[in-house]
Formats: C-alpha cells, structure tokens, sequence
C-alpha cells in the first residue's frame, strides 16, 4: 500500500507537470533553453515526488483535507483546458 501509493501519487504529478509545462512556456511563466522541457525534467520530478510521496505516507500527520480533491481536480482542468488553447 505505501509503495503503490507512493508510485501512484508521483505518476499523477509528473502527469500534471507534463500538462502544466507548455501552458506555463506559452504563458511565459518559464522558459527552456531548447524551448521544450528535456526528458530529464520530467524524470526528475518522478524521482522528487516519488521520495515526497514517501516521505509523505510515513509521517503520522492527519491525511484527510477535504478540499485537497477539489484543488488537485481546479489544477488538472485549468492546465488541461489551457493546453487546448
């Protein structure tokens, strides 16, 4: 269960980050030297989220915000919806 959920929780944020980067790069948020985000960016954040999304299940800390779903689902729309602009 921690290692699913750990994995499970580092795919959904390097998933959003590959939606977020060329709505960030066309709303001059950031920019890349190639002009598009290297491979090892997104790897990166795999591995960084992974070791946040472990860190994460072994502290003891109350995990049930309510409102979490509805942020996470708020950012999945607004960078999904902007992709297609």
């Amino acid at each position: 269960s921690f290692g699913i959920k750990s994995v499970v929780g580092a795919i959904g944020l390097t998933l959003l980050d590959y939606i977020v980067e060329p709505v960030a790069i066309k709303q001059a948020m950031w920019s890349w030297t190639a002009g598009e985000p290297p491979l090892h960016n997104f790897i990166g954040w795999l591995w960084v989220s992974f070791l946040m999304m472990a860190i994460f299940q072994r502290v003891p800390l109350k995990k049930i915000n309510p409102l979490a779903p509805w942020i996470l689902g708020l950012q999945w729309a607004f960078f999904g919806l902007q992709a297609f602009n």
